[in-house]
């Protein structure tokens, strides 16, 4: 065996790892590896056992080099790569050992409990059972990775909240720009106003206020710095979100991470108790009554006579980490590191649930969500 090792792991039910759940638990370790199949597909995927057939099923399934498809049909599509130099020590080695053993190594004693339940409890005490719970927070996002405004009432349409997420910011090189890639977004401040009929944009790198005509879409300043698109795909009934219309938290489950950051005694960079306000997670609502993380067993719901459907947790990625300070975007570990060590469930690191708008017979074509409305869950009724 040489200093390079590229290998998958295994579930003790025989399912697999994903190649981007390794990656991403890796990285909140300050371990920096590999993943996916190193400019070298057919190789990878005479490896991985993957035939003629799987290969073309991946492709139609939309499976292309460097995104997060890692598993399809059960099976991993790349792999993970350790590599070993000059100046690794033996140091370095012992602690990807015990980041493996810690995140990935399951005794089978332990594994019929882990298999039942992989999301942990909350911590005693935090948010016990309330009767009711409601609508506390509305939040749209216009611009895709910039910052948002709060809304005492906002309109919904087939696509979701009015406006939310309807445009994408490009650079002058046609480059789709999200935080991922340009984290000072978080900066760029948005604010609608529906009696004038416009966009409101500003950043601390601009002298200027930018105005849109929401109806023309038209600049209202000479500028062209930034090309702003609107391109939804309006037969999916998706703006530019990542998976649904709408990500909504709960102010219990806030509660329930922030006490766990305290109690593993996470740090700032500057030596502060490590605290997230519901802003962090970027949701269009925030709920609040009940326990923490009632929201996962959600299936159906009913705010204010608006109906919709869970479509499940929503998957955190480093975004969270993302923590914008005295002018300055600092990247953390927190809290997604806490995050992964009890909300991990089938390669996911799960906060906060996705919802779908039904737009049917039996809610106005006029409707609009408003803070205060009682949220009613699966088999509640008014």
């Amino acid at each position: 065996m040489g200093p390079t090792v590229s290998f998958n792991m295994k579930r003790p039910d025989g399912t697999w790892y994903g190649y981007r759940e390794v990656e991403k638990l890796a990285t909140l370790a300050g371990i920096q590896l590999r993943t996916g199949c190193f400019c070298n597909p057919g190789a990878c995927a005479k490896y991985l056992g993957l035939s003629h057939l799987d290969l073309l099923s991946n492709i139609e399934a939309g499976h292309v080099c460097w995104d997060d498809r890692d598993m399809l049909h059960g099976k991993p599509t790349g792999a993970i790569r350790v590599s070993f130099g000059y100046m690794s020590t033996f140091e370095d080695v012992m602690k990807f050992v015990n980041f493996v053993e810690n995140n990935f190594v399951i005794l089978s004693s332990n594994w019929s409990a882990f298999h039942l339940s992989s999301i942990s409890p909350p911590v005693e005490g935090i948010g016990k059972a309330a009767a009711r719970h409601f609508l506390t927070s509305i939040t749209v996002y216009p611009i895709k990775s910039c910052a948002g405004f709060s809304a005492n009432q906002w309109p919904l349409t087939s696509t979701g909240l009015l406006y939310d997420r309807e445009w994408i910011l490009k650079s002058t090189t046609g480059e789709i720009l999200t935080q991922k890639k340009v984290p000072e977004m978080c900066y760029i401040t948005t604010l609608i106003d529906l009696n004038l009929g416009k966009l409101f944009l500003e950043s601390p790198r601009c002298k200027e206020k930018l105005q849109i005509e929401l109806k023309s879409n038209s600049l209202a300043t000479g500028r062209d710095e930034m090309d702003i698109q609107n391109h939804r795909d309006v037969g999916a009934k998706l703006n530019f979100v990542n998976e649904a219309q709408f990500l909504l938290v709960s102010e219990e489950s806030i509660a329930d991470l922030n006490s766990r950051l305290k109690s593993n005694g996470r740090k700032s960079t500057g030596g502060q108790a490590v605290q997230v306000g519901a802003m962090r997670f970027r949701p269009n609502l925030v709920a609040s009554g009940g326990e923490p993380y009632a929201e996962d067993r959600w299936r159906h719901l009913n705010i204010g006579g608006k109906y919709f459907t869970s479509l499940g947790g929503c998957n955190r990625c480093q975004m969270i980490n993302i923590n914008p300070e005295a002018g300055e975007v600092q990247r953390l570990s927190e809290p997604l590191a806490t995050l992964a060590g009890y909300r991990r469930a089938k390669g996911k690191i799960l906060f906060g649930i996705l919802l779908r708008y039904e737009n049917n017979t039996k809610t106005k074509s006029d409707a609009w969500l408003r803070v205060g409305e009682q949220i009613f869950s699966n088999g509640d009724s008014n």
